[in-house]
């Protein structure tokens, strides 16, 4: 489903603002933007460093929370051992 990469173009990019970057970005990270669409956002990234700049630290983010979202398993089984204890306790406080 890999499109045909094409050559930048300073005209295509001009058809595309800063402000249209960020708001198809998450629609040309996911690769559903349209061809000609995604032809104009790419040349737009090619001529503006801003641009380009903001889609990578975008990109590193999203690679940050998804690291953030996903901890380590925590281990929810209590040894019988301290079971008993607590139990005991109890029992000793009445």
């Amino acid at each position: 489903n890999q499109r045909p990469r094409r050559n930048p173009c300073p005209d295509a990019a001009k058809t595309t603002s800063c402000q249209e970057c960020v708001d198809f970005l998450l629609d040309y990270i996911d690769g559903r933007l349209p061809p000609e669409q995604a032809f104009k956002f790419e040349s737009h990234l090619s001529f503006c460093r801003n641009c380009e700049i903001f889609l990578e630290n975008y990109r590193k983010a999203a690679a940050l929370t998804r690291g953030a979202a996903a901890p380590e398993p925590v281990n929810t089984q209590v040894p019988v051992g301290m079971v008993e204890a607590i139990l005991a306790a109890r029992k000793a406080q009445k």
